[in-house]
Formats: structure tokens, sequence, C-alpha cells
């Protein structure tokens, strides 16, 4: 869903409020729009299909310090009608479709979306990657990042899938490629790791952000035992938890028989995790590895 490059391109997943109010930005992106600071905001410019629009970048004075673009007045109506006639099949929800923010300046920026064809010709692949003790120099790293970038290559992007699909996808793929899955972390403990193959053991994380400290202990445990010498933890980036968590959203709302209702800034489904929030940790976590 990503390139290894830095950020160059903010991807939202459209949904009820981005017709009526407008976006919310993802705090590892708030930098990148220069965002302003708590109570404060700005005005930008919105290229969309060759026509220009204003809205407001602002930043909540609240306890999260919310950062959103705003363009509810009447002279954002033509922008509202260009997001509504582009992206019909969102209107009753989240669908996985997404529009793109490219920057053209500080305070200018272009809407392109991203919509039911062009989402079937996504699939997986690995993006930014951060390495500790020289890991990646390792022979045994080169060979089972690209084996495992290859099962993923071959997992297609499914809007409407979560979690549990792609862990079904990916598993089939590592099999088909030699690794075992669902294997103890250590034979007297029932704690099972994803993958595992020689010296080598993968954890793929697409649930709640809270699951993958876990995924430490179960590459610390067979290491201090001398079963693996390198532990690759897969989490997916914020642009792709975006979408698994629109997925979530819709699934929560099927539970509850459609009701609910959403608003900027309250998502209906939260928590998952994502590299930006790895590699924040990443300086505080690693004393332990």
């Amino acid at each position: 869903m990503t390139s290894p490059d830095a950020p160059s391109v903010f991807k939202h997943v459209v949904g009820k409020s981005t017709f009526a109010q407008g976006i919310t930005v993802r705090r590892d992106y708030e930098a990148w729009f220069d965002a302003p600071g708590p109570g404060e905001a700005r005005e930008i410019s919105l290229l969309f299909s060759g026509e220009t629009s204003t809205a407001t970048l602002r930043r909540l004075a609240n306890r999260n310090g919310t950062v959103q673009i705003r363009y509810e007045g009447r002279r954002h109506e033509r922008l509202r009608q260009w997001l509504h006639d582009t992206f019909r099949e969102c209107l009753a929800g989240p669908n996985g479709e997404l529009l793109e923010v490219h920057k053209l300046g500080r305070d200018a920026y272009e809407l392109r979306p991203v919509t039911g064809r062009q989402l079937e010709d996504l699939s997986l692949c690995l993006g930014p990657r951060l390495s500790h003790n020289d890991a990646a120099a390792l022979p045994s790293c080169q060979r089972a990042v690209g084996e495992f970038d290859s099962a993923l290559r071959s997992v297609r992007f499914e809007a409407a899938e979560g979690q549990a699909h792609y862990n079904s996808e990916i598993t089939r793929r590592m099999l088909q490629r030699g690794w075992e899955a669902n294997v103890r972390v250590v034979p007297e403990l029932p704690l099972q790791c994803d993958f595992r193959r020689d010296d080598c053991q993968i954890e793929v994380q697409f649930g709640n952000a809270r699951s993958y400290y876990q995924d430490y202990l179960k590459f610390l445990l067979p290491f201090t035992r001398g079963l693996v010498r390198l532990g690759i933890l897969a989490v997916p980036t914020g642009d792709f938890a975006a979408v698994l968590c629109a997925a979530g959203s819709r699934r929560a709302m099927a539970r509850r028989g459609g009701a609910g209702h959403e608003s900027v800034g309250t998502p209906q489904y939260s928590g998952m995790m994502s590299y930006e929030k790895a590699e924040r940790e990443f300086a505080a976590l690693k004393f332990i590895l």
C-alpha cells in the first residue's frame, strides 16, 4: 500500500463525514501538513478535477489536538458536490475507496480519487523498514524478507476485508514457500508464533496496537533458547491501517444492525497497529532486544 520512501501522499479512507464536513489528518502526517498549533487555523487551497476550492486546516484545542481539513461552508459547495459525484458508492459508508492528497506547496494540495477499478489492481507489499543490530545485513534476513515480500505481493488488496482475511491469505502463501505456521515459540508454552523457518521467526500484526507488545516476547523467548537468531515484525502502514479500521467499522455497524454515526475526528473503529506507531516507540523498547 506504500513505498519505502518518505511520506509524499496522504491517503484518506472516504466515509460519510468526507462528503459533508472534512478530513481528519492522522497524527503521523501532521508535520507533513505543517499543522497549526492548538486552537489555531489557516486557509489552504484544494485542487480537484481542474477546479480549486479553499478549505480550513485547523487543530482543535482538545486533549488529542485533532487536526482537520474542513470544507463545510457554502463556498465549499462545489468541492462537496465533486466528492459526492466521485464517491457515490461510499455514501452509505466506507467501502475502502481512497482520497489521495498530494502536496503542491505548503498551503496547496491536489485531491485525487482512488476508486473501484483502481483498487482491484492493488496488492500488498513491503513498505518502510526499520532494522536493529544490523539484522538487515544477515543473509538469512535478506532471504526471509524476499520470500515474505513475494508472498505479500501475491495477496490482492480487498477493500472490504479485514485482519482475518489477510492473515489467512498470507499464511497460505507462506506455507507454499516452506515456512511453518502457528508453531510454539518454546515447547513448554502454548504461545504460538506466526511463521518460523530455520533461525528466523516472522510475526504479522494486523490487529489491535496493544497486541504487538506480545510479539516482542515471542521473539525473546526462542532467542534466549537459541532457537532463532532473527525476528521480523510486520505491521500495516498508517494508510493500510486506516483501511483496516474502515473495514472494522463496517463489521461493527453490521453487528449493531446499521445503527451509529460517523463524525470527523471520531472513528467508529480504532486502535489498529501501524508502522508509524512501532517506529515512534522503538527507541523506548529496543533495550529489551
